[in-house]
């Protein structure tokens, strides 16, 4: 009973430290760096709002590895959005390796914001 209670614990911690960490920021589009070296892109809101805001990886750039099957629609949406002037949201979940540090990673990118669910 104690170990199941112990554990129902931890994993409602380990929980809620990842919907904690993990959200997204609405802006247009400040910069998009696509970056050979860095093997991914990195896109900045304007206000610089922090991504993963209280994680090791909080920055006001969120990134997506090449490697990543959706980071070519991710750039097109966000190329889009800076020629345009409309805003965006991205949101990002946890921290992605990088030559120089983590960064959040981008989970989705939402052009034409939504209303209603």
């Amino acid at each position: 009973m104690r170990l199941a209670v112990m554990t129902t614990t931890l994993c409602a911690a380990l929980i809620a430290t990842n919907v904690s960490a993990s959200g997204d920021n609405t802006g247009t589009v400040r910069s998009i760096n696509v970056n050979k070296n860095w093997g991914g892109i990195s896109i900045e809101l304007d206000g610089a709002p922090v991504f993963e805001a209280g994680s090791a990886c909080a920055s006001p750039w969120a990134f997506s590895p090449t490697s990543e099957e959706l980071t070519k629609q991710f750039l097109a949406v966000a190329a889009a959005a800076k020629a345009t002037g409309e805003p965006i949201r991205i949101s990002t979940n946890g921290c992605v390796a990088t030559p120089v540090a983590p960064a959040p990673q981008i989970q989705w990118i939402d052009y034409g914001i939504r209303t209603g669910s």
